[in-house]
């Protein structure tokens, strides 16, 4: 694998390949362009083609030619992997340590084989095919989807792959056979027996595990079975129709997610290609996890905005203000789709495709959406209170930005006649209950509006020394002092990648040769003043409460002295100008 990625670095430039989607021009000795994964009128997205890395200042995307490719593609490693290998003409042929791989080869080759043998059967039974019409799915639809059919057999799937050479084993490892627990000669049978069949794939477009709908309603039955939990398919990781979403989603700078699969159909069918589905799944408030990209996680790589359009029914406004929630924490802009009248998003399509156009036009952001379901329910107003406190204002806690907080709460008064001042208290109390509320597992990058000005400081300088530790520049050991070690401890611990960031924000903002020795004397003069500044200010707590005392008098003197350094250092500043 290693062997790989270093073969294909060596064919491929980082140029070569982020130029292939944006247009890059030159910017000193970097490339720069308006950034693939955020709107921007400025650029702030720059590729460093000396370390092979690209950083966008706006958003935070960073990494490597590779990282690009997952990102702008929505797919995982190996995905990018076999993208850039058919770029570079590289053959992935296995090798010595590759014993995982093949083995995750052969169990997407025999989902494949699965999908291909739903999809004939299906071409075979005529009540199948009599169930996918009367749900309004054209033909072409059923092809483009990969739709089949599970025979009403108890083997018939089994038997097919054991002719193709697929052990049970295998077999069971990927969800498609289960082991009876009843005493018989043959305890193997299939998962899916007489369901149509819909295949889940993963964002590269490959089959990971199925779902079925039911062809005659059993109320012994469940309506819609899914694949159990394996190694390819965790559900919290996979979106059903993201594969097929993902360019759409990017191009439109949005995403709609509906609830099932013949939601999903339908909408794609209608036009609405940048739809995906939950498909009962579970959605994961985390953006990464186990070092992968969760279901939401993967479409926050292609855009920050999102319409939920679920079922219209009690049931469906749980789930979504549920997935609301989820999406919020993860730092997207939310609307949420209402349809009156119960009806789920295939019945509407269905029947009505424009009227479901004109409904996700009308979708309301979603502390509006909630705060309106409330109000229908025409409670006394102690009751509203506590259900604003209780479902509305968990949501508005979820956003990071306190500008879009005030905003919220805004909205929420005007609807509810509730004061500003009451629900700012709830929101501290939820915040306080809960810890301060931010998103979980979020990918922190070179946005630095929430940093202090030492940290930001900080970070210039060192982005200074590594990016020209090799020119022996005036000024450096300075430079290095003043960090002292454990700072710079901090920083040379940091990832490769971070570091080349730090250093090409640098060169953005001071050209390949870098700030000049004035610059640099005046950053660590402004480092020094901060850090002197936050001491004699944690002095000034100390001393509130140590008033009279020795300790007291003793911190006085302490604080008197670092005040006098500040100025010292202040009047240096200002004989430089």
């Amino acid at each position: 694998m290693k062997d790989h990625v270093e073969e294909i670095k060596h064919k491929l430039s980082v140029v070569d390949v982020v130029g292939g989607y944006v247009k890059l021009e030159r910017a000193g000795k970097n490339m720069r362009a308006r950034c693939p994964f955020h709107n921007e009128k400025t650029p702030s997205f720059y590729v460093s083609p000396e370390r092979g890395s690209f950083v966008c200042f706006g958003c935070g995307a960073k990494g490597d030619m590779f990282t690009f490719v997952e990102r702008i593609e929505g797919v995982d490693f190996f995905g990018a992997l076999k993208t850039l290998a058919e770029r570079a003409g590289v053959e992935l042929t296995p090798t010595r340590g590759d014993k995982d791989k093949n083995e995750r080869s052969r169990e997407f080759e025999i989902l494949e084989d699965a999908t291909i043998f739903f999809e004939n059967e299906l071409k075979k039974n005529e009540l199948a095919q009599a169930y996918v019409a009367s749900r309004g799915i054209a033909p072409s639809t059923v092809q483009i989807m990969r739709m089949g059919y599970a025979p009403a057999e108890w083997r018939s799937l089994r038997t097919y792959l054991k002719a193709r050479g697929w052990s049970d084993g295998e077999m069971e490892k990927t969800g498609l056979i289960k082991r009876t627990d009843k005493q018989t000669s043959d305890p193997f049978y299939d998962v899916f027996r007489d369901r149509v069949v819909f295949p889940i794939a993963d964002a590269s477009g490959r089959v990971v595990a199925f779902s079925g709908r039911i062809v005659v309603d059993d109320p012994k039955a469940p309506k819609y079975l899914n694949s159990p939990e394996t190694d390819l398919y965790r559900k919290s990781r996979i979106l059903y129709g993201l594969d097929k979403a993902k360019q759409r989603i990017r191009e439109m700078d949005y995403a709609i997610l509906v609830e099932g699969q013949m939601d999903l159909v339908m909408s794609h069918q209608a036009g609405l290609r940048n739809t995906v589905a939950s498909s009962g799944t579970a959605l994961s408030d985390e953006e990464i996890r186990d070092g992968e990209y969760t279901g939401l996680g993967l479409i926050t790589r292609l855009t920050k905005n999102i319409i939920i359009a679920f079922d219209s029914d009690a049931a469906g406004t749980k789930a979504a203000l549920r997935a609301a929630k989820i999406a919020m924490s993860l730092g997207m802009d939310v609307k949420v789709a209402f349809a009156r009248g119960g009806k789920d998003p295939a019945e509407i399509i269905q029947t009505e495709p424009k009227a479901w156009a004109q409904i996700l036009k009308e979708a309301q952001p979603v502390v509006e959406f909630a705060t309106e379901r409330l109000l229908e329910k025409k409670l006394a107003h102690k009751d509203l209170h506590r259900g604003i406190r209780d479902e509305v204002l968990p949501l508005v806690a979820t956003n990071e930005s306190a500008l879009d907080r005030s905003r919220m709460l805004n909205v929420v008064s005007t609807m509810t006649g509730v004061k500003v001042s009451d629900l700012e208290q709830d929101i501290m109390n939820i915040t306080e209950d809960r810890g301060h509320v931010t998103p979980s597992n979020r990918i922190i990058g070179m946005p630095v509006e929430n940093m202090s000005r030492e940290e930001r400081l900080e970070r210039m300088l060192f982005g200074i020394l590594y990016g020209q530790n090799k020119l022996n520049m005036n000024g450096e050991n300075d430079i290095q002092e003043v960090l002292g070690a454990g700072r710079l401890l901090h920083y040379n611990s940091l990832p490769d990648i971070d570091k080349s960031m730090l250093a090409t924000h640098v060169e953005t903002l001071y050209g390949e040769d870098g700030p000049q020795l004035k610059d640099k004397i005046d950053m660590v003069l402004n480092l020094t003043l901060e850090r002197t500044k936050r001491k004699r200010d944690e002095i000034g707590r100390e001393m509130r409460t140590a008033i009279g005392s020795p300790r007291g008098d003793a911190l006085l003197k302490e604080f008197e002295s670092l005040s006098k350094e500040m100025s010292d250092i202040t009047n240096k500043l200002s004989s430089r100008q």
